[in-house]
């Protein structure tokens, strides 16, 4: 079971490391700037996603336990793929692809989310996450945020529709998208934090009661 789950981790975070690969080169190719692309949230979580996947496939492998840091890791990889899934249905799924392939952004969008809540539930967290240590999940997207604002208000450049006030009648319509966003990723991420203790104290009264 352990090389089963190593196994579809490693596929999948190869198969999505070369979708985004393509959409590199396909940015290279036409030009278009590759710090732009490296600027959009999309790319910063799946990478992300992608080296926890690999990570925790190593993991298996050795048969090592996650450690505390490595669960609340997992749980922000888990996190930043569902905002994307969420944004993109909700926000972005009648807007052009650019340089993705379609299965590009199937994968990136439905699958790779998917598959982390799945390995999140197969898996759950070896030891209970705190509530305070799940505040730290909203650094990167608060970080994120900043970074995407000030940038585009440098360079005309916004990764997201929503970013930019040109767009959304003025940053009040900017600053609505954002503090709705981030109050829905702070229950999503609490969400997340409940689904994996709650698995994981059930999996624990299972092995107490065998």
């Amino acid at each position: 079971m352990k090389l089963l789950i190593a196994s579809l981790r490693i596929i999948l975070a190869i198969v999505s490391l070369v979708g985004l690969g393509l959409s590199l080169r396909l940015t290279i190719i036409h030009g278009d700037s590759v710090v732009n692309f490296f600027s959009y949230f999309t790319t910063i979580g799946t990478t992300f996603a992608c080296l926890m996947l690999l990570y925790g496939a190593i993991k298996l492998i050795r048969s090592q336990r996650f450690r505390r840091r490595d669960d609340l890791l997992r749980a922000m990889a888990l996190c930043y793929m569902l905002l994307i899934s969420g944004v993109y249905f909700f926000l972005l799924r009648n807007t052009p692809l650019g340089n993705d392939a379609p299965w590009v952004n199937v994968v990136h969008h439905y699958v790779l989310p998917l598959a982390l809540l799945a390995d999140w539930v197969v898996q759950p967290p070896s030891r209970k996450i705190t509530a305070r240590s799940t505040w730290l999940i909203l650094a990167i997207p608060l970080a994120y945020l900043v970074y995407s604002l000030v940038r585009g208000a440098i360079t005309g450049f916004y990764p997201y529709s929503f970013f930019n006030p040109a767009e959304q009648g003025g940053y009040a319509g900017v600053v609505m998208y954002c503090v709705a966003m981030l109050a829905g990723f702070l229950l999503l991420s609490f969400g997340v934090r409940w689904l994996g203790n709650v698995v994981a104290m059930r999996r624990q009264d299972a092995r107490l009661s065998a």
